[in-house]
């Protein structure tokens, strides 16, 4: 969704509904944002992955920034589906977020829960997104795929995404590519579902990459290190 808009409730459940109805388990199942903490329905978003679908992952986990204590609810949601919580870690350059981790994490030990805070050295990766644009043929395209074969998917109602990064970044920034690049989870069915979906994620389509490749270094994007929150002023 390219608006500031928080996702639906009932698309969440219809997003897990339809992932799970086709894959029997996964390494990781990860709750993103922008910053998920901030969603207002996340206890219910919780407790209903996580009721009906926590033996089908190995590691339930959300992503957060640090800065934000989560509500009881979330915290007790978290503590019964054995959620694991990755905190990014931007205290280099903005020194106050040590005194926010360090509440965030009393409040996770409280109740239990695993967490991982990244180390404060570190960088960002420019994947180029805003201002690449390269002018390539499907040799190339195909190269930059294959190359790359990012293993972060995202499911949004029926829809597979190879890619978190290049359907967020189109739409965030109103680019409108790649809109046909998904796998309609819907369409799946008979004997041979589960031979397409592992094709899929294994990275085989009949294009063989995707349309926002060119606007991406890709795998080269770790030859693009940004200081961790430091930001432009254009």
């Amino acid at each position: 969704d390219s608006s500031s808009e928080d996702m639906q409730l009932s698309e969440v459940y219809r997003s897990a509904d339809m992932f799970f109805s086709k894959v029997d388990f996964i390494n990781e199942f990860v709750l993103i944002g922008g910053e998920p903490l901030l969603y207002k329905q996340l206890p219910d978003a919780i407790t209903y992955i996580g009721e009906r679908y926590r033996s089908k992952m190995g590691i339930f986990c959300i992503t957060t920034n640090g800065t934000i204590v989560p509500s009881k609810e979330v915290l007790q949601a978290c503590s019964r589906y054995n959620v694991l919580f990755r905190i990014s870690n931007y205290a280099k350059a903005i020194p106050r977020l040590r005194e926010s981790h360090k509440k965030l994490i009393e409040a996770l030990e409280r109740y239990e829960i695993e967490y991982k805070l990244a180390p404060e050295d570190g960088d960002w990766i420019d994947y180029g997104f805003d201002y690449l644009d390269r002018d390539m043929d499907e040799t190339e395209l195909i190269k930059t795929f294959d190359h790359c074969l990012t293993p972060c998917r995202e499911i949004r109602g029926d829809r597979l995404y190879f890619c978190v990064m290049a359907r967020s970044v189109s739409d965030n920034l109103h680019l409108n590519e790649g809109k046909n690049d998904y796998l309609d989870l819907e369409k799946l069915d008979g004997d041979s579902y589960r031979k397409e979906l592992l094709e899929f994620n294994l990275g085989y389509s009949e294009k063989g990459y995707l349309d926002m490749c060119h606007r991406c270094h890709g795998m080269d994007a770790e030859n693009y290190p940004i200081p961790v929150a430091e930001q432009k002023i254009l």
